[in-house]
């Protein structure tokens, strides 16, 4: 899916749509197109994924802190955003390279440690954070969405039909229902950076001139939004649904979470 999407986006006009783009590929460069950049995309994602919730929880709760009280209980919203806010800088900078070189290996038609090696060798490797602003950009709205709309439609979800809230079933299905909006609404939200970013990674790209290109053309910002929202709403579903399904098998609440943040800050203490 992320394969069909940036070849949508580095060369539009050429494909049809999503589907055309893929039979072609698969017709012209076989099935092993279909995992190019995949060396990139393990790595880089498993880097963020393990920095996304744990950061984000980290934050979380500095941020009540610092809010106070009253404050988190009236502003719950806005401090979560500004939570996420705060854990997507800290993610995106680890995955800033690992995109990079991706977007690379899919343009070129390389392996990700030959796309890495010929960017390196051209552009040096402070190339490969070309494209953080962009990827900032993208990754912002996207993590900001994901959170608040997973938490506001949980919540919403949960207070409407609170006689279902101790079914088993129901508990399961919940990240499931809100975890496929948090998906789409995220992916709506992050679709035109994220066709800049993509278009930041060109050789000699700039972020100006990408941007400059979508105002041009506003049609570019739909390129690749078919394989995004589905590629969007399997991830985002899938993030929510181990974690919430992780935390409920090994018996952590959010409270525990709290609690081990409060025992690292008396280590801290004691240590200092």
């Amino acid at each position: 899916l992320d394969v069909v999407k940036t070849r949508l986006q580095t060369e539009p006009g050429r494909y049809a749509g999503p589907l055309e783009c893929a039979t072609t590929l698969y017709r012209n460069e076989g099935a092993a197109t279909f995992a190019q950049g995949v060396g990139a995309t393990l790595a880089g994602y498993l880097l963020a994924g393990s920095l996304s919730f744990g950061v984000f929880e980290v934050f979380g709760r500095a941020v009540a802190e610092a809010a106070g009280a009253g404050n988190a209980l009236f502003f719950a919203t806005p401090l979560l955003a500004l939570a996420s806010v705060l854990a997507t800088c800290v993610c995106a900078t680890a995955l800033c390279p690992f995109e990079a070189v991706r977007i690379l290996s899919v343009r070129a038609g390389e392996s990700s440690s030959a796309a890495l090696r010929t960017q390196v060798e051209a552009e040096g490797a402070l190339s490969l954070f070309r494209g953080l602003p962009a990827l900032l950009i993208k990754e912002v709205p996207f993590v900001v969405t994901k959170f608040v709309v997973f938490d506001r439609v949980s919540a919403l979800i949960l207070a409407t039909v609170p006689e279902l809230c101790e079914q088993p079933a129901f508990a399961a299905a919940l990240p499931f229902v809100a975890g496929s909006i948090a998906g789409v609404a995220s992916v709506l939200a992050s679709q035109p950076a994220d066709v800049v970013l993509t278009r930041t990674n060109d050789e000699g790209a700039t972020l100006g001139g990408a941007i400059a290109d979508l105002r041009a053309s506003p049609r570019l910002a739909l390129q690749g939004l078919a394989p995004r929202l589905l590629f969007g709403v399997l991830l985002v579903t899938l993030q929510f649904v181990l974690y919430t399904q992780l935390r409920a098998s090994l018996g952590v609440a959010k409270t525990d979470l709290t609690l081990v943040w409060d025992a690292l800050s008396v280590l801290r203490v004691v240590g200092q």
